[in-house]
């Protein structure tokens, strides 16, 4: 499966991605009280993902040349965000709703296999 993925791809697609949680980033801020997290925190969620969306593009056009180093330092970039997910839902443990875990759970599946791919096609091109 890695064989038939391109880099160029993966750069698209982790790029869309981190537009996606800007957007939703955005959103979700709105349902602080549904969702038992503060606004503040997907606004800087939102804004980490601003950078992560820039630097994969500027992959994807290939700005920045060396696929194989830009598949790790996004892949690694994306490990830490899921990381930075996991405290800030033990950080929000007592206001956080049934929602807002379901919500960074699934956030977190999703970066962490993207990483994932990232990572092992980064180490065969």
């Amino acid at each position: 499966m890695l064989a038939k993925i391109s880099p160029k791809s993966l750069f698209l697609i982790d790029s869309l991605g981190a537009l996606s949680s800007i957007i939703s980033g955005l959103i979700l801020a709105q349902f602080e009280s549904f969702l038992g997290v503060s606004a503040d925190i997907f606004y800087t969620l939102a804004a980490i993902a601003v950078f992560y969306c820039i630097f994969s593009s500027c992959c994807f056009l290939q700005i920045i040349e060396n696929q194989q180093l830009g598949l790790k330092i996004i892949a690694v970039a994306n490990f830490s965000y899921c990381g930075l997910s996991v405290i800030v839902a033990v950080y929000s443990h007592q206001n956080i709703s049934i929602w807002g875990i379901f919500y960074f759970i699934i956030e977190i599946l999703i970066i962490a296999s993207l990483a994932t791919v990232e990572w092992k096609k980064a180490q065969i091109i």
